[in-house]
């Protein structure tokens, strides 16, 4: 059986067309999800994850280019005219509290995500690798490090194995786009988003190997 990794690079050389690369991504999270639920599995990890618990929205998520277009593709296909505005709503306000700051600033930032409607997320099906990772197995402590981020001074209580599982994939997820020639990037989810929408072209200049989105981002602030 291939692995997640396996399974990404073979897709991703062998597209040739935008829906076929977020087939290859959406491949590999159904690869990389099913390795991590069988960890669950084996060892009996009780999570404390829930629907519409939503502790873990409310500060900012690191994202690669792919991905970013892939979410991208899903809203202008998925949402309604109506649900469009509204997210561009967000994306404006959150990127109105934002624009400007560092990477660094933006991990104490504590803003709920623009996708983030009616306590559930609205890309769920495509989130990136960042929300994937993320688990607890107590809520409490989710719920404090949003409350009161300057007072806690616990990690938040993952899992060790399921943790190292998920850190081992998410390493092999960007060496592979690295390695095969994409930008590779670390970017905020919320900025990238508002850019890439207003600029479609950048999909393709991802596609050919080229910088896309953090030029793009550096220039709107």
């Amino acid at each position: 059986m291939k692995t997640p990794i396996e399974i990404l690079r073979e897709a991703l050389q062998a597209a040739r067309h935008p829906k076929e690369y977020h087939k290859a991504l959406l491949d590999f999270y159904t690869a990389a999800d099913a390795v991590t639920k069988e960890v669950v599995k084996q060892n009996d990890i009780q999570l404390d994850c829930v629907q519409r618990c939503s502790f873990c929205c409310y500060q900012n998520v690191n994202v690669s280019a792919h991905e970013v277009f892939l979410i991208v593709a899903f809203v202008s296909a998925r949402f309604t005219a109506e649900q469009q505005d509204a997210l561009n709503s967000r994306l404006k306000t959150f990127h109105d509290r934002v624009g400007g700051l560092s990477m660094t600033e933006l991990e104490s930032i504590r803003l709920a995500c623009p996708f983030l409607v009616d306590g559930s997320c609205s890309v769920y099906s495509v989130r990136p690798m960042s929300c994937r990772t993320y688990h607890s197995c107590d809520r409490s402590v989710c719920q404090q490090h949003r409350d009161f981020p300057e007072t806690v001074s616990e990690g938040l209580p993952q899992d060790t194995e399921l943790h190292h599982t998920w850190e081992v994939i998410a390493k092999q997820f960007y060496e592979c786009y690295t390695q095969a020639g994409f930008d590779s990037t670390e970017l905020s989810l919320a900025l990238s988003i508002r850019i890439a929408k207003a600029n479609p072209a950048l999909e393709k200049r991802w596609r050919d190997r080229k910088s896309a989105l953090l030029n793009a981002i550096w220039a709107s602030q």
